[in-house]
């Protein structure tokens, strides 16, 4: 989901030895601390956000799904107390939650 107002989006796809090629930026507002959903009576949390390499996501049991901007799944599995994402290189990603999808930024 995009903030009201101007947005963009860069994509950089890179060869080691070969160009960059960028296709646009992407641009917004700072980043929440903690992401907060309540439903049915849970107060599922995902936190930190931005994060380094573990995020913790409080109230919530069931599987998830971590994609990248483009729709890749890159990790799924049952959720924990912690997920270990150090692996992941900086940018913007996508966890989904059953039905709902958060946003994580990883520094």
């Amino acid at each position: 989901e995009l903030n009201e107002g101007e947005n963009s989006i860069r994509l950089t796809a890179a060869d080691a030895g070969g160009p960059n090629l960028d296709f646009g930026e992407i641009t917004g507002g700072p980043a929440e601390e903690e992401v907060v959903l309540n439903a049915e009576n849970n107060n599922i949390s995902i936190f930190p956000n931005p994060f380094t390499g573990t995020i913790a996501i409080q109230n919530y049991k069931g599987s998830y799904e971590i994609r990248g901007i483009s729709g890749q799944i890159l990790a799924k599995g049952n959720m924990e107390k912690q997920l270990n994402l150090s692996y992941l290189k900086p940018g913007l990603y996508f966890i989904n939650l059953e039905e709902k999808t958060f946003k994580i930024i990883k520094n």
